[in-house]
């Protein structure tokens, strides 16, 4: 903006007047200041039906309603909430529900929330009008991102349940050395499988606030696969977050089983998923040369956590187990299925474990030295005809693999 002010005449004489009008322009700048105003997005909002097997993670185990965003931007820490909403079935009454922000260095702006469903031993009875009885939550749910500093300040999206639960994978096996572990999996039999999603989270990055609630999962990296797929080796292009897999250091790989809205086995986001089940299991990396190793599935049987491995073995094939770390075991064959051969300890230097065998009603004890290599054998014991269900139970203070042999296919 210009602005010229007017410089006063002369005059040459008292008759004569001549007046000289000049101009000096003064240059003035004015700059506006422009305040943006922050977009509020959230992509990937989702409800599920939600099964979680029991982990070491301090994830809620058991069926439930989710609901939530695979991200919101800005995120918790910038003043983002986010609520669920639907109409009571039986009542007619509102049922709000808060939706947490949860980070991790693969997800960080992660959103979710759950109803932890009737008719489980951690939430009982279902009742005719509870807001947790499933069949009072399959009216239109509203999930609602709300940021008083954003443009807009409030994005919603409405979305049904469909579908049910489902079970989880039934065995996960961890082969290959370095960090290009290998994990495989059986299906669910019975099930429609639309695709599968593995998860990993290092422990050691968990954290949690003063009250217990979890704010970083410590997942450290995601993948959906295809419904055809069930094994997936880690790469390290899996791991972009400053964080990759390491030797000495405690793992959980989650195994989910997918079923999509709308039957796709290519669009697995979140968004599309309306249903999903995740089984859990810990590992640390393989040494060099190692054999592939069982892990365990947990799952709960009669309000018990189970560790169980559901392997199709052979006559006269070794397998290896690696079970949590515990200072005893129970080793249960399952009805119909091939009495064990043989089993092989480490040396683990307790000086007196203790493992006993049981056949049907009968039981023998071993002592197992810790001078040498231990090494049960109830191969010939295994030929009677009361030992169909066989029980191992092992006292010792912690023991990294179990080595079971399959007496007949």
């Amino acid at each position: 903006m210009r602005s010229c002010l007017p410089n006063p005449g002369f005059q040459s004489s008292a008759k004569i007047s001549i007046s000289v009008l000049a101009t000096t322009c003064l240059a003035v700048s004015a700059q506006a200041t422009t305040i943006t105003t922050p977009s509020l997005t959230a992509n990937s909002i989702f409800l599920q039906y939600y099964n979680v097997g029991p982990n070491n993670l301090d994830f809620s185990s058991g069926e439930r309603i989710r609901y939530g965003a695979t991200s919101v931007v800005p995120n918790g820490s910038g003043g983002t909430t986010g609520t669920a909403t639907t109409t009571n079935v039986a009542t007619g009454k509102t049922i709000t529900r808060n939706i947490h922000f949860e980070t991790s260095p693969a997800t960080p702006n992660f959103f979710t929330g759950g109803i932890e469903l009737c008719g489980q031993a951690s939430t009982g009875a279902c009742t005719a009008k509870g807001n947790n009885n499933p069949a009072n939550l399959t009216n239109p749910w509203t999930i609602t991102f709300s940021n008083p500093g954003t443009t807009p300040n409030q994005i919603s999206k409405t979305l049904s349940l469909v579908g049910g639960e489902i079970p989880f994978v039934n065995s996960i096996t961890l082969s290959g050395t370095g960090s290009a572990p290998t994990f495989s999996w059986t299906p669910p039999p019975g099930v429609t499988v639309d695709g599968y999603r593995v998860n990993i989270y290092q422990n050691s990055l968990e954290t949690f606030d003063s009250k217990g609630n979890i704010v970083d999962t410590g997942q450290v990296t995601s993948r959906n696969l295809d419904p055809s797929v069930h094994s997936y080796t880690v790469t390290s292009a899996d791991f972009t977050h400053g964080v990759a897999l390491a030797y000495n250091t405690q793992y959980t790989i989650e195994i989910g089983v997918l079923q999509t809205r709308n039957g796709s086995t290519t669009d697995l986001g979140n968004g599309n998923v309306s249903s999903i089940s995740k089984v859990y299991s810990n590992f640390e990396l393989l040494p060099t040369n190692s054999p592939p190793v069982n892990l365990p599935t947990t799952t709960l049987q009669g309000g018990k956590v189970t560790y169980g491995f559901n392997l199709t073995v052979a006559p006269n094939v070794t397998y290896f187990l690696d079970p949590n770390v515990a200072t005893g075991y129970i080793y249960k064959i399952g009805a119909g299925d091939p009495n064990f051969a043989s089993v092989d300890l480490p040396n683990i230097g307790n000086p007196r474990n203790h493992m006993i065998c049981t056949f049907g009603t009968a039981s023998r004890s071993f002592l197992i030295p810790s001078l040498r290599p231990e090494q049960c054998s109830i191969l010939r014991l295994a030929a009677s005809a009361n030992s169909r269900f066989l029980e191992l139970i092992q006292s010792w203070a912690s023991i990294p693999t179990t080595l079971l042999r399959s007496s007949r296919g």
